[in-house]
């Protein structure tokens, strides 16, 4: 149970839901049976999209160190991999995956899943486009 919204957290091993919004490359919400949860794409980490708090700019610096480039470069790789991420789950419904040797969340409460959409995996999609972070 998350003690934050106080209902059971999903823990079926696969599911199909609907997408309801993308925050960047790798994280996205979805109806997960009438109940909206944020899912944490598992075996990717994308660029942030955005700098827009002291946080972000952290977190967004520590990943172009990691990749050596620039905190620009990154932020455009960023937002890149957000406008792929939006074009590829628009109105979509996709399959996530829970593996049991997985943690189910993550520090922030977001599900930790693999994505299938349209019978591709998602994490080597990304990873194809370059929009991958080297963290």
């Amino acid at each position: 149970v998350d003690p934050s919204y106080n209902t059971v957290i999903p823990i079926a091993q696969t599911e199909l839901v609907k997408v309801n919004f993308v925050y960047d490359g790798d994280t996205f919400s979805a109806d997960f049976n009438g109940t909206d949860y944020k899912v944490r794409i598992i075996n990717i980490d994308t660029y942030e999209s955005s700098k827009s708090s002291a946080d972000l700019l952290e977190r967004l610096t520590k990943q172009a160190n990691a990749g050596k480039i620039s905190v620009d470069s990154a932020l455009k790789l960023g937002i890149a991999a957000k406008k792929f991420a939006d074009s590829i789950f628009d109105g979509k419904t996709v399959t996530v995956e829970r593996r049991n040797y997985s943690r189910n969340t993550d520090v922030y409460g977001r599900l930790l899943r693999y994505v299938i959409v349209d019978g591709m995996k998602y994490d080597s999609l990304i990873k194809a486009k370059g929009l991958n972070s080297k963290l």
